[in-house]
């Protein structure tokens, strides 16, 4: 019996197979996985594609009857990405290609040269812009501050703000942090 722990590689490395495709996957790999999928079914024959042929659909029919979790992530949901299909439910398929491509694994490289090979194929994409950065706020600068050792934000201070006094003391470290916000605030305006 596989434990929980390996089953969960396996479906990473099913997953992974999945995204890759029955063309460009290796014999090898789908024997490999369908080795660990499947432990108890007839070894698959890496060199005959009629054994691993039905052997790549019988993991991809499997993965479909799992439930998508956090704990099985596909390898596209840790990334940004700036393109993605207008609708969910679209899939294109490049003429003369073996692939079709969904919101699962479309990346923005692959997005872009579809691009560049059928401009067309651009209004069925809709493009998120990178968030831009914004400035943090006062709770996140003075939680940032606090942090650190009251040597630290008096060297802070002194190499900060241009015509500050070092013979300024200020009575506790709470008040140097309000000092040091307060400037950073009127430099950003």
């Amino acid at each position: 019996m596989v434990n929980s722990s390996e089953l969960g590689e396996w479906v990473l490395r099913a997953r992974q197979l999945q995204l890759t495709g029955a063309s460009h996957a290796t014999p090898q790999e789908i024997a490999a996985v369908h080795a660990g999928l499947f432990p108890s079914a007839e070894a698959v024959c890496e060199t005959c594609p009629r054994k691993y042929g039905p052997a790549y659909f019988r993991i991809i029919r499997w993965l479909s009857s799992q439930p998508t979790s956090t704990s099985t992530p596909t390898a596209m949901a840790e990334q940004a990405r700036k393109y993605s299909f207008v609708s969910d439910d679209t899939s294109y398929r490049p003429f003369g290609s073996p692939s079709v491509y969904n919101n699962a694994n479309l990346t923005d490289a692959v997005a872009e040269r579809l691009i560049k090979a059928d401009p067309a194929f651009e209004k069925l994409l809709k493009a998120t812009e990178a968030p831009v950065p914004t400035a943090p706020t006062i709770a996140e600068q003075t939680a940032e501050l606090d942090k650190l050792k009251r040597e630290e934000l008096d060297a802070l201070y002194t190499s900060e703000v241009p015509d500050s006094d070092p013979a300024k003391a200020f009575a506790n470290k709470g008040e140097l942090i309000a000092a040091l916000v307060k400037y950073r605030a009127t430099v950003q305006k």
